[in-house]
């Protein structure tokens, strides 16, 4: 279930912000099955503790955006 949600978040949203409840509709809409937006909430925080995605209290709700790290090539 998360490389699932990896994928839409890196299809869907590579460069602005999103929230949860957008994460879940193209969930939903590009895998044909439903999933709760806990689920979806769950995986996000995971990656933010990973630091694969940013988090930023937007209100009432979390945005997040794709952290993107410049490599070097060696």
């Amino acid at each position: 279930v998360g490389g699932k949600i990896w994928n839409v978040i890196g299809s869907s949203f590579p460069a602005g912000r999103f929230t949860s409840s957008e994460v879940l509709e193209k969930y939903e809409d590009e895998y044909n099955e439903p999933i709760k937006l806990s689920v979806i909430s769950t995986y996000l925080a995971r990656f933010a503790s990973r630091n694969r995605i940013e988090r930023t209290r937007t209100g009432r709700e979390w945005s997040y955006q794709i952290i993107r790290i410049a490599q070097k090539h060696s």
